[in-house]
């Protein structure tokens, strides 16, 4: 399954410890953030009320939908390592290590 090609109202479930579910859950402050700097661009730009709400929500469901394909593709590159052999080293797609750096810093 690639980024995006999942449908309707699908979201990734992740089973993690306490310190790496905190550090998922600020990606929540990055889709507020996110979809709040939209919201205020547009209201600098002299956007009517009901155009900078519009932008704030288009943003969050960007934010939203990218924060999704991240956490599928964690998902995916987790599950792709636990179950090669160590002697191998993973086979890891180009896009995917990118998507997953991009992230990660």
């Amino acid at each position: 399954m690639e980024c995006g090609n999942y449908g309707g109202d699908w979201k990734p479930v992740i089973i993690a410890d306490g310190p790496v579910c905190a550090e998922i859950c600020t990606l929540e402050d990055e889709i507020a953030v996110a979809a709040s700097l939209a919201g205020a661009a547009a209201q600098r730009q002299g956007f009517q009320s009901s155009d900078v709400l519009d932008c704030t929500e288009t943003m969050r469901l960007v934010a939203e939908e990218e924060v999704t394909c991240f956490l599928h593709e964690l998902g995916w590159f987790f599950q792709r390592s636990c179950f090669q052999d160590l002697k191998n080293p993973p086979v890891v797609d180009l896009v995917c290590s990118q998507v997953l750096s991009c992230f990660g810093i």
